[in-house]
């Protein structure tokens, strides 16, 4: 959205009150809008965004894309690694706007720098959602956007690619996402046998 297209929307009384705030917030009056749309509960004193500008925060609540995270506590959130996607406060752990169900925050780190995969110790997380029967202690990141593998299986994204082989499974810049000895793959489907 474009600036002039911001003040033509909102109401303002004092024009030289204006701060722009990254490319998607601005303060006026001493109101902080997201767009066009103000965020009711932020401070505009206070207001700041973190290093991925979709995430911000001021002294009291936290926010994505100008959107409250419910649970966040504000003087202990971080984001895990600079303009990465995941952030905790020490208690609950995001995926952008998604609060992961179950995870231990304290816990919590990435598999690899600026990985969607992460894991608490217990369990596996592909952004926010969690990966069933998957073997924590035999991990290894085959691709930090796409696909993991433990000794028995390969994961693209949140789910298990049916009869990859975890030995071989690799992905690809080609026609195809990944290959392995059995054939190629295209998100996490074998679309085409050896």
């Amino acid at each position: 959205m474009e600036f002039i297209t911001w003040l033509d929307s909102i109401e303002y009384k004092n024009i030289y009150s204006l701060k722009i705030v990254g490319s998607s917030y601005l303060i006026v009056d001493g109101k902080v809008f997201f767009g066009t749309k103000q965020i009711a509960n932020a401070q505009a004193a206070e207001f700041e965004l973190l290093s991925n500008p979709c995430f911000s925060k001021d002294s009291e609540c936290v926010f994505y894309d100008g959107l409250i995270l419910k649970n966040a506590e504000a003087k202990t959130f971080h984001l895990l690694n600079d303009y990465g996607d995941y952030a905790t406060d020490g208690k609950n752990m995001y995926y952008q706007k998604n609060e992961l169900e179950g995870v231990n925050a304290q816990c919590f780190e990435l598999l690899d720098s600026f990985s969607l995969f992460g894991h608490d110790g217990k369990n596996v997380y592909f952004e926010h959602h969690k990966i069933s029967d998957i073997d924590i202690n035999s991990i290894e990141v085959i691709s930090h956007q796409e696909a993991i593998k433990d000794a028995k299986n390969v994961y693209w994204k949140a789910n298990k690619v049916l009869g990859a082989d975890p030995e071989t499974f690799m992905c690809i810049q080609r026609k195809y996402d990944a290959e392995d000895k059995n054939g190629f793959y295209k998100n996490g489907i074998l679309v085409k046998k050896k």
